[in-house]
């Protein structure tokens, strides 16, 4: 749902819309449970899938993968930020254990990094670090 603003609305439950972007569909599916449990409204989707949601409605948060079959971090972060004029935050999840990921994801567009196998709860910490 789009305010007419143009800015993304939350559920009537208060809490922000998530959208999780991840090829792994059980780590995508198990992140999607956790923060429904925590009382998010999560969706979660596959790259092919996230552009044509963010473009049709754009969540408040996005949690990508930031490499994919499917899905390049870097790539992806530029058009969110530029092309799509996403200015909301964006939480990258990496399994890459090099040290130049995070400063690399930060300065590509994203707002924060985890490194995988970041669980549940960190990820939901860190959502919540995020939307304060």
């Amino acid at each position: 749902m789009i305010a007419t603003d143009g800015s993304a609305m939350t559920e009537a439950n208060g809490k922000p819309r998530i959208l999780i972007i991840d090829s792994d569909e059980d780590f995508r599916e198990m992140i999607r449970l956790y923060l429904a449990l925590e009382g998010y409204s999560p969706s979660a989707v596959d790259a092919v899938d996230a552009v044509v949601r963010v473009r049709s409605d754009p969540p408040e948060l996005i949690v990508a993968e930031w490499t994919s079959p499917l899905l390049d971090g870097p790539r992806f972060l530029k058009w969110l930020r530029e092309e799509a004029g996403y200015d909301r935050p964006v939480l990258v999840l990496t399994a890459l254990k090099r040290a130049d990921i995070e400063s690399r994801a930060i300065a590509a567009g994203a707002d924060a990094v985890l490194f995988k196998p970041a669980g549940p709860a960190a990820i939901a910490a860190r959502i919540s670090e995020l939307i304060q």
